[in-house]
């Protein structure tokens, strides 16, 4: 379980956001996924996802959720947040859905319980308990002395509506006074997600309209591995397959303890003559660890008391145990191989193949996974306008880590210039207006994008850098600042900044001209112009460089060199132990001769 775990969370999927229509804009998408990533941020996501994954993993399912909350307890603003749901069977469904994030389920409920002071403080003159019934354990299903079982009820209101296309391609849901401009209408419906709290006997709070278009609940299922038996869903994890083979390897290691705890001690074997006189301490051999003293038997003069061959263990209870570990594995499809240990595999090709199985018979909980993300993206996305409906600056989180704020929903004036680094503007010429980086414009496709984090990125770009510096050395003083900037030094960017000084100008703008803070642009001389105190750390810098590569050189032929005396005195060495051999030898075949003479 915990190697399944760790690949899925080495290989989380980043959520992107791509325009579906002509509404939509690029630049929306990416703030779309900017902010995605910030909710994921604040809401510690890599927890949430973790628990439901495992869940999916041991259990066969596993749930997380989306919230709004205030964004402070000053502010009118609300923010998104992803949280966990850590028992996965509070969870229940309308048993006819088959989508499978239960898109189109009617109703779901989620069970949870709250201290009974607490309920009492918060819900003054309701009642946990109502129920017409003298069944206490329907009762004590619901409530407790000390807690109250509360259950969140979510369900689709659907309300018929009629829609008109126009002839200037516009849809709306209000009939226009001129009927010929009417190309097409149809009946359809608009849909709410709903969401009370209720007890065992009455509705707490709501009904309350759910923010977005009523598309998807905001309760994201994250299954294990799924089959449909007739109508009915069934969901196991990789623990299902192995209770058998688990059980027995239990019953077989339990009776094998089982027969060695019974199991008498080895009597010792002693003649009367050797204990006579010590039988209350031999009495006690087996249970006491004192010194045992014995009579010399002068028919046994060199054979003391020793113990007996001690009870043989049923070999089968063995054998058994070895055959239910190979089933376990072969129900997980997880063997040795896969674990780091030392398998049968002796080739590295045959180590690989049984890898490669287990990962493809596990892959599927990592789809999974990735599918749950990709789902949490939409209902996100889904309910961004509602949720950021005003004008503000709200930050986002860009897939290297940092942070900026950047405006949306923010009113222009119809024709107004502004600068295109700061998002997109969509223009209203009917009404003559324009609106920067609108939320509530056009639709968005949510995609997942697999492999390495930006962190495992970045270090393979500067382990790339560097090989390419080797092979060619004149490209440093380009690649140089980029290299420091993705280094992890202190001050990297300052002194990426510094090593930028020397650099012609028509580099620099290449290099910044993605930034959001372009070099601004004014006459040579004060594009030229550097800061004296900037240019002396420069110039301190270029000669401690060129010290340490003048060290380094130094230091790299006094290993040469202190290689080259190793390995002369080494085949010294061995030219003074052939001759001192063939010395040897020599005088052996001398000695031999004269022998024979």
């Amino acid at each position: 379980i915990d190697l399944i775990i760790g690949a899925m969370l080495q290989n989380r999927p980043a959520i992107r956001v791509r325009p579906a229509d002509n509404a939509s804009s690029p630049i929306v998408g990416d703030i779309m996924a900017g902010k995605i990533r910030d909710i994921e941020n604040k809401s510690a996501a890599g927890v949430v996802y973790e628990t439901s994954a495992k869940s999916a993993v041991v259990c066969g399912r596993g749930f997380h959720r989306v919230i709004t909350q205030y964004k402070d307890n000053e502010s009118f603003q609300q923010e998104m947040r992803i949280k966990r749901i850590t028992n996965q069977l509070s969870v229940s469904w309308d048993p006819l859905a088959q989508d499978y994030n239960l898109n189109d389920a009617r109703w779901m409920f989620v069970t949870g319980v709250m201290g009974s002071e607490e309920f009492e403080e918060m819900y003054p003159g309701h009642k946990a308990i109502e129920f017409e019934t003298d069944d206490l354990n329907e009762l004590n299903e619901w409530s407790t002395s000390d807690k109250i079982r509360l259950v969140e009820y979510y369900y689709r209101e659907t309300k018929p509506r009629t829609i008109y296309l126009l002839r200037d391609g516009s849809i709306t849901n209000q009939k226009p006074k001129d009927s010929s401009n009417i190309l097409q209408k149809r009946e359809t419906d608009e849909n709410a997600i709903m969401y009370c709290l209720a007890s065992g006997s009455e509705v707490l709070e709501g009904p309350e309209v759910l923010p977005g278009t009523g598309k998807y609940y905001p309760i994201i299922p994250v299954w294990g591995k799924e089959v449909f038996e007739g109508d009915a869903r069934d969901t196991f994890g990789i623990v299902r397959p192995a209770k058998d083979a688990q059980r027995m390897y239990n019953f077989m290691r339990s009776k094998s303890a089982e027969t060695i705890t019974q199991a008498p001690s080895a009597p010792y074997v002693a003649s009367a003559e050797q204990i006579q006189g010590y039988e209350h301490m031999w009495q006690h051999a087996n249970e006491q660890k004192n010194c045992l003293i014995y009579n010399t038997d002068p028919n046994m003069p060199n054979n003391a008391p020793k113990r007996s061959q001690p009870p043989q263990i049923p070999i089968g209870f063995a054998n058994e145990a070895v055959v239910s570990a190979e089933e376990i594995k072969s129900t997980t499809n997880i063997y040795e191989a896969s674990l780091g240990e030392q398998s049968n595999e002796t080739s590295g090709k045959a180590i690989l193949a049984r890898q490669s199985k287990s990962d493809n018979s596990t892959y599927v909980f990592m789809h999974h996974l990735h599918m749950a993300l990709e789902q949490t993206g939409r209902v996100i996305v889904d309910w961004m306008p509602y949720v950021y409906p005003e004008e503000r600056e709200t930050r986002i989180r860009n897939e290297d880590g940092t942070e900026r704020f950047v405006p949306i929903n923010k009113p222009l004036g119809f024709m107004e210039e502004y600068d295109e680094r700061n998002g997109y503007v969509e223009e209203d010429e009917e009404n003559m207006t324009a609106v920067l980086n609108p939320l509530n414009s056009g639709e968005y496709n949510v995609v997942i994008s697999t492999g390495p984090s930006y962190q495992t990125q970045r270090e393979q770009m500067v382990d790339s850098i560097l090989e390419f510096i080797k092979i060619y050395p004149d490209s440093a003083p380009v690649l140089g600042p980029i290299l420091a900037r993705n280094m992890d030094w202190h001050e990297s960017d300052k002194i990426s900044r510094i090593l930028e000084i020397g650099l012609p100008k028509e580099v620099r703008d290449e290099m910044h001209k993605d930034d959001e803070e372009l070099p601004v642009e004014g006459d040579e001389e004060q594009e030229e112009q550097v800061d004296p105190a900037m240019q002396m750390e420069m110039e301190r810098m270029q000669i401690d460089l060129e010290k340490l590569r003048v060290d380094l050189q130094t230091a790299q032929a006094r290993a040469a060199q202190a290689q080259a005396e190793a390995e002369e005195a080494e085949i010294q060495s061995d030219m003074a132990k052939r001759e001192l051999l063939s010395m040897a030898q020599g005088d052996a075949t001398g000695a031999k001769d004269d022998k024979q003479q």
